[in-house]
């Protein structure tokens, strides 16, 4: 029901996309088309708040892969966004066009080394931007074994989005584009370790050093405000870890991940503080059991503290939730449906991943999946 402070939001959203695939034998083309509609209203009559949004996306992408060799391919892919906002918290109305060029080419050399290197161009409206790379290579340094070292260095940019421009109050229209270089290195096995058991781990460490982060941050004022952090450093540790068994019909899957992340300003009025909202650790876990058709899975995750002031002098608590999903797959003429049941926030746990906006306790979910299979 409506809170007793009268506070009440509306969401109606529409999505469609169609796609068409061909597979040659010496070259492969796709193409996407994709459009998005979305409503979004929120009344607050305490704070004489009147929000009403409505948002219009089309995208169009197509890519074309060339087979040079057994070992060697070459992609080329063409993305172009147009989004359209009517809103009473813009100035005026907004509309922008986004079109990217995308060329990678990826190497084998026996079984290994491997090699990928990207290069993308931005055009941002009229504007052109620095382009984007990655370069990144693969080696299996026990033969016949499945123990791979991975590293990979990047250069990826953030074009600000039309709120963080233009909703008014809080925008900034004068943001500059975000961009970041980061190197990363990693080692992962997978193996089958006995009959009907695979073990999968993964172990990375990365380090990246972003400049004109865009951040929104609560000021003086009762609303947020977006600004750009001249320099970051984001670094840490991300790992998982899968278990799998299968035999007959029955089927049990055990995955975990942790991470641990050092965000930190390096901006000199507040050097070597931690990001605001970005959690130091983080740990998810499920496990899932599947007899024929039937499945359930047990769901969990933990999120530390995270401040809520640039200064650190506040923050949120740490929180811990758990779900749990039981339900069925089966196949009618050649058709895929899968039925299920979902408990979210199993324990009520009362939490906020952002100041001052409660998330939803306990919660009950049916879902109906139908896939066509062609």
């Amino acid at each position: 029901g409506e809170p007793v402070s009268g506070e009440k939001q509306y969401d109606e959203s529409f999505r469609s996309m169609i796609n068409y695939d061909h597979s040659g034998t010496g070259s492969d083309f796709f193409i996407t088309g994709a459009h998005m509609f979305t409503i979004l209203n929120y009344s607050y009559p305490a704070y004489q708040v009147n929000s009403r949004n409505q948002t219009g996306s089309f995208v169009l992408k197509g890519g074309f892969t060339r087979h040079l060799t057994n070992n060697t391919n070459l992609k080329l892919a063409v993305e172009n966004e147009f989004t359209s906002v009517e809103s009473n918290n813009y100035k005026k109305d907004i509309e922008r066009n986004i079109t990217s060029l995308t060329l990678s080419a990826e190497r084998k050399q026996g079984e290994r080394f491997g090699a990928v290197l990207l290069l993308r161009e931005t055009i941002n409206n009229d504007e052109f931007l620095i382009p984007d790379f990655s370069a990144g290579f693969d080696f299996r340094f026990i033969r016949e074994k499945n123990h791979f070292l991975k590293m990979n260095f990047t250069r990826n940019s953030k074009i600000p989005s039309l709120n963080d421009c233009y909703w008014f109050p809080g925008g900034n229209p004068d943001l500059k584009n975000e961009y970041a270089y980061t190197w990363e290195i990693g080692y992962k096995y997978d193996e089958n370790i006995f009959q009907h058991i695979e073990l999968t781990s993964e172990i990375s460490f990365f380090d990246s050093w972003i400049r004109d982060m865009i951040q929104w941050h609560q000021g003086d004022s009762y609303y947020w405000t977006a600004e750009n952090i001249s320099r970051v450093n984001n670094s840490g540790i991300e790992s998982m870890v899968s278990v799998k068994y299968a035999a007959n019909n029955l089927k049990l899957n055990f995955n975990a991940g942790y991470s641990w992340i050092k965000a930190v300003s390096k901006d000199s009025l507040i050097m070597d503080k931690r990001l605001i909202y970005v959690p130091e650790h983080q740990v998810n876990g499920s496990f899932q059991v599947g007899y024929r058709a039937l499945y359930s899975a047990w769901i969990t995750e933990y999120t530390s503290k995270r401040f809520t002031a640039t200064d650190n002098s506040n923050y949120l608590p740490a929180y811990s939730l758990n779900s749990i999903i039981t339900g069925f797959k089966f196949n009618l003429k050649q058709n895929l449906f899968d039925l299920n049941f979902k408990i979210e926030n199993i324990f009520d746990r009362r939490y906020e991943a952002i100041a001052g906006y409660p998330l939803p306790g306990r919660s009950f979910y049916i879902a109906l999946l139908f896939q066509i299979i062609k």
